[in-house]
């Protein structure tokens, strides 16, 4: 294995949402609006300043009409769908059960993998099968409405209860979503390295933006049919800055975060990569998928253009689910 070197990286980041904001005094302030939370009563809003930095509002150091626009936002949720009773089984054992959710927001990005926790199951006849729960991460289920976007989840487990028992259950528990409001694209050449006789495969690596990109040639069965392959790998997920003093104060508006406010968020790889684009010297597309794409067969030494695609500033934030006992 060889490290290459990056000879072209560029950048180019979208989809922010920055408005015009007021506080109660009458001050300006160009924001995105991130998230609207509400505790014991209490609403307040988290909005992203152009410097980058994180930072949480009470609604009554808003404005008047600003404390009308935080009424219209719609809070990350996750809702239940419906549940398979088992009957729909493909492997014909009528004992799957699975209860499907919907996880929605305006800046969702993914359910977290790991994250799904299972508080409670209660049976019909009251007996709590929580620790028997397993999950399924759908991915994505739908756009929504005015583009909120929409991430499935199951919960599912075997059981040779009938399916009466779970058409009847209650359960409870919670998820992690990862949310963003920014894409970047990022780009690197790599040369595409000559595979010798005596070994089964070589690599080239770069990293583009936080990953690690491998392109590699192998001939897996000796025989000569040689495959090309890119891998992007190890996200290494940056946190956002946050606190600081207030978005009206732009003295005090660095946008630089301090070694505390590098904390960062643990994502699993690969929920926040969209898509990954070979394309060859020529800028003729060899493929596109993520998280690995087989690329055509280049001869030794001739350079690609890996593009990553990837949602930057993650966020995470954790969302309570159920679903009440049907006793009908």
């Amino acid at each position: 294995m060889r490290i290459g070197l990056i000879l072209l990286v560029f950048s180019v980041a979208a989809m922010a949402e920055f408005e015009l904001w007021k506080n109660k005094d009458g001050k300006e302030a160009e924001l995105e609006l991130l998230d609207v939370i509400e505790t014991n009563g209490v609403r307040s809003a988290q909005f992203e300043t152009r410097a980058g930095k994180i930072v949480t509002l009470r609604e009554s150091e808003l404005g008047d009409d600003e404390k009308a626009r935080l009424k219209d936002w719609k809070p990350y949720a996750i809702r239940f769908e419906d549940l398979n009773d088992g009957r729909d089984d493909p492997f014909g054992s009528n004992d799957l059960f699975s209860f499907r959710f919907v996880a929605t927001g305006k800046h969702l990005v993914a359910v977290k993998p790991g994250s799904v926790r299972v508080q409670s199951l209660k049976l019909a006849g009251g007996k709590d099968v929580a620790s028997q729960a397993g999950c399924l991460l759908n991915g994505v289920v739908g756009g929504g409405a005015e583009g909120v976007r929409e991430r499935g989840l199951s919960i599912e487990l075997r059981s040779g209860l009938a399916p009466e028992e779970f058409q009847r259950a209650a359960i409870g528990g919670s998820a992690t979503l990862i949310t963003s409001s920014r894409q970047v694209t990022r780009s690197a050449k790599i040369a595409v390295p000559a595979l010798k006789a005596d070994r089964a495969s070589e690599s080239e690596k770069v990293e583009i933006g936080p990953f690690e990109v491998w392109l590699t040639r192998s001939d897996p069965f000796g025989e000569g049919k040689v495959l090309t392959t890119v891998n992007v790998t190890d996200p290494q997920v940056e946190a956002p800055p946050t606190g600081g003093s207030s978005p009206f104060d732009a003295a005090d508006d660095t946008g630089f975060p301090t070694a505390k406010e590098l904390a960062g968020v643990s994502v699993v790889y690969p929920v926040q990569i969209i898509s990954v684009e070979v394309t060859d010297a020529d800028g003729k597309q060899v493929s596109t998928t993520a998280p690995e794409v087989a690329a055509a067969a280049q001869a030794d030494g001739a350079e690609v253009v890996v593009s990553v695609r990837y949602w930057t500033a993650l966020r995470e934030r954790v969302v309570a689910f159920k679903k009440e006992a049907d006793d009908s």
